[in-house]
């Protein structure tokens, strides 16, 4: 064994070491005696209790002994030797706690290589002034400095008189190793000393947007734009909903569709149409024809996985343009966190971040019961892989001033590692049960039939209730089901029998309850359960779910046969993402329009100077502090070529047009637009290229035009000298209104619309309007959120008015103008004719 030492200061000390845990396991070592005439004594007690530790280049080990005689070796043992690895080992005074300890002065460093054969990480004491180390106590650290991973061996409990950390924080059990004395002595280790005055690593302050950052600089707000979803449902704006609240939205989120990835997929909605009589018979033929991978419809974006960027990325702006402000990721099977996928999320959001995207923070839910096995595990791996480095800290969801985890806490406060992570997070303990009344302060629901519960704080006020989609719930029987149940609580189920919603459309009221034709389309029992939820106002409402997809099926399971637990079809299902089947973005628009109504809304900014623009002139024309930027995000669809799920590979070539800026102008003859990308702009020439959708009025009963919209520009490919304006006639069919001036000039595009090819009269202005490229080539609206750019995303328009006040509120003034002149007119009139009669009585009595 090769040794180098170097004198630090004269001292007799002892060990310490520390280990970052990445793995540990059963196994089984023997250690045998030494020969020398010395008494040699091991560190450890043999026992069934024994795990594996591996220890990787940097990481250290920590180990605290009290001895009764003077020592002149100390050694441990890697159980996986090669003989290639070099150890730093470090010899300190113990003092008060290990953090305090491995802050003094190193008494001594020898650097030492492991023996090829043995393993033995050796420690010459003889090194030390008087040729051992004297009776004491001590912290000998060993740091792995080259070479494979090292593997050590721990035995639970620890040895009498000696004390083991990792990486500075106290674990259970002691590795083996052994300790020699000077002299032959009968007992060698005495009681250590408990650490006292425990130094906790505690989170950072809660993370707060720079003013510098691209969030702050594009300053997004996606609750000033508008939209009309495909059932005619619009958003609502500040007059209906007021201004912004501090609430928060949370989402159950999934991170673990890259561990079943070898499946084939399948959509269970697509073979229950085929195959009804399918649903309850395990045995039926068509089963055979699948594996395991159901999903209860296909997803827009394909059966991906976690590894897929392309998708990641858009999951981040259409639950920021919701408004949801955290996620929560599912780890409650076991103590399986699905680091793979969350990291490679955060990887994501964090890039998202980079260009503008304010994403929902993330938290972790963990087991609905504490298990001093799994969910130690779990809030182990999170702690090491995220928090305790302080990885991505600008995406944790903080509550009460911490870091939140939706976990039972059951941590051991006498051990300083589990307590640490007891202070470190706010906890709040997961309620599995959909059933039974509100809570007590400390714990969260995630699902509940209506009326849901509610999490209360310690005063008793609301903290929490939860929002479902639906719920695999018996409703005759009220309790625990299969999706596919005869009585389960499906999208279109309504606890209270005469439950209803309406909104109007094209002239009409649509009434919305569970007997309605397509009812599944218009989202009953999430609707019921949000109506709930507002109206008690709590801090906090969790909506389940955004995307789980996976439909697992057994024999059986909660009284049911050929049992989806958790999902089935489009009618028995909870994700809101958005599907290629029939509920395409439908529910994803009821979303944002309830957390509109929970959360609030900005005004719409209004442009009140009109402004004549040169679409011929230069771009710096529209630097003016009166016209109004629509910025929005950046890199919004990532290159994708990547597998999903087995037998599935998915490819899109990314933006081709980059929209960055949006603006608007106007005088009494001319609408100007101008958009900007963030490189110079593809030829005209290409396909689908920067067309401008427009909504210039609410949709009629005798022309609701193409999805809301009743104007396009550029569906029709331009032309070198101007541009084909288009009115809808009816859907995805249109007439030619005119054509319009252009100009592009790098990487702007500047385009003026006479008002009255528009219908604009002279006066205020009040419109949406949206940029897109590179998508709607045949007139499917959901391509916006799969191909190219569009600005805003999805269905979302920006908002161009000329009034102070929304349209609503116009009408209402108005409504009010009306009634008051009426009432002026009327007092007149009461007035003139008091007058008449008294100059007809005088004149009488003049007479």
């Amino acid at each position: 064994m090769e040794i180098r030492n170097r004198r630090i200061m004269p001292a007799a000390v002892l060990l310490a070491a520390v280990l970052l845990i990445t793995g540990s396991g059963l196994t089984t070592l023997r250690v045998s005696g030494s020969s020398e005439a010395k008494t040699e004594f091991d560190t450890f007690t043999e026992s069934s209790l024994v795990l594996t530790d591996t220890l990787k280049n940097g990481d250290s080990v920590e180990i605290q002994v009290r001895t009764l005689a003077s020592a002149v070796s100390f050694s441990i043992d890697a159980a996986n030797p090669n003989g290639g690895r070099e150890f730093t080992v470090e010899l300190y005074n113990w003092d008060e706690n290990i953090k305090k300890t491995l802050r003094g002065n190193v008494l001594h460093e020898w650097t030492v290589a492991e023996a090829a054969e043995t393993g033995e990480i050796r420690v010459p004491l003889t090194e030390l002034e008087g040729g051992a180390l004297s009776a004491g106590e001590y912290v000998l650290r060993f740091i792995l400095n080259t070479g494979t991973d090292a593997v050590l061996t721990r035995y639970k409990p620890a040895l009498r008189g000696v004390s083991c950390f990792q990486n500075g924080y106290h674990i259970y059990g002691s590795y083996v190793g052994r300790i020699v004395s000077k002299d032959p002595v009968d007992k060698m280790f005495d009681r250590i000393s408990e650490e006292v005055n425990v130094e906790y690593h505690t989170a950072p302050p809660e993370w707060t947007v720079p003013e510098d950052s691209a969030i702050a600089q594009m300053d997004v707000d996606p609750t000033q734009w508008t939209a009309v979803d495909g059932l005619g449902r619009m958003l609502p704006d500040h007059t209906s909903v007021g201004g912004q609240k501090d609430r928060k939205v949370g989402m159950f989120y999934w991170t673990w569709h890259f561990a079943w990835m070898r499946a084939v997929p399948s959509s269970v909605t697509e073979i229950m149409a085929l195959y009804p009589e399918a649903k309850n018979d395990f045995d039926h033929k068509v089963w055979s024809q699948y594996g395991t991978g159901y999903f209860w419809d296909e997803p827009l974006y394909g059966y991906y996985t976690e590894f897929d960027d392309y998708v990641l990325r858009k999951h981040a702006e259409l639950l920021a343009d919701a408004g949801v402000d955290f996620v929560l990721f599912d780890c409650t099977n076991d103590d399986a966190t699905w680091e793979q996928g969350y990291m490679n999320l955060l990887k994501v959001w964090s890039e998202a971040r980079a260009d503008g995207v304010k994403t929902p923070q993330v938290a972790f839910m963990l087991n609905f019961v504490w298990d001093p096995k799994y969910t130690v595990s779990s809030l182990t791996q999170i702690y090491e892989k995220i928090y305790k480095d302080g990885k991505y800290q600008d995406l944790w969801f903080y509550w009460e001033g911490k870091p939140l985890v939706m976990s039972h806490n059951g941590l051991d406060l006498e051990d300083t590692y589990q307590a640490e992570i007891s202070n470190f997070f706010t906890f709040r303990a997961g309620m599995g049960s959909y059933f039974g009344g509100d809570m007590d302060d400390g714990w969260w629901g995630w699902l509940h039939v209506y009326p849901q519960s509610v999490y209360k704080n310690a005063d008793g006020s609301a903290e929490l209730t939860t929002v479902g989609v639906a719920m695999n719930a018996d409703y005759e029987n009220m309790c625990l089901s299969a999706m596919n149940g005869d009585h389960n609580m499906g999208r279109s189920f309504s606890m209270q029998p005469n439950y209803s919603y309406s909104y109007k459309y094209a002239g009409k009221k649509i009434v919305c309850n569970s007997k309605m034709e397509n009812s599944v389309l218009y989202g009953i029992n999430f609707q019921e359960q949000w109506d709930y939820a507002l109206s008690i106002d709590p801090e906090i409402i969790f909506v389940t779910g955004w995307n789980e997809w996976n439909a697992g099926r057994n024999v059986a399971w909660g009284g049911v046969a050929n049992a989806f637990p958790d999902e089935f079809d489009d009618e028995n299902s909870r994700d809101i993402e958005p599907t290629k089947g029939r509920l395409k973005d439908h529910y994803y628009y009821q979303l944002v329009a309830n957390v509109r109504r929970y959360k609030g809304v900005s005004r719409y900014d209004a442009q009140q100077k009109a402004l004549t623009i040169d679409v011929h002139g230069s771009p710096a024309q529209w630097d003016n502090a009166d016209i109004i930027a629509y910025n929005h995000y950046t890199n919004n669809t990532y290159e994708r070529d990547v597998d999903g799920w087995a037998t599935t590979h998915y490819t899109n070539p990314g933006i081709r047009n980059d929209i960055k800026t949006a603006k608007v102008s106007y005088d009494k003859n001319n609408v100007y637009f101008y958009v900007e990308t963030v490189e110079p702009l593809t030829p005209y020439t290409d396909d689908n290229w920067m067309r401008l959708l427009l909504d210039t009025r609410e949709a009629t009963a005798d022309n609701a035009g193409w999805e809301g919209f009743e104007f396009i520009l550029n569906r029709v490919a331009p032309a070198a000298d101007g541009l084909v304006l288009e009115r809808s006639t009816g859907g995805w069919n249109w007439e030619e209104v005119g054509h319009v001036a252009y100009c592009v000039e790098g990487n702007v595009l500047q385009v003026s619309i006479p008002r009255k090819l528009l219908g604009f009269k002279s006066g205020r202005l009040d419109f949406n309007f949206k940029w897109c490229d590179a998508n709607l080539a045949d007139g499917d609206i959901m391509t916006l959120y799969t191909d190219g750019d569009a600005a805003p995303g999805g269905r979302f328009c920006f908002h161009f008015t000329t009034n102070v006040r929304t349209p609503a509120e116009v009408r209402k003034l108005a409504t009010i103008i009306i009634i008051c002149a009426a009432a002026a007119l009327a007092a007149a009139a009461v007035v003139t004719a008091v007058v008449i009669f008294i100059r007809k009585k005088r004149r009488v009595q003049a007479e």
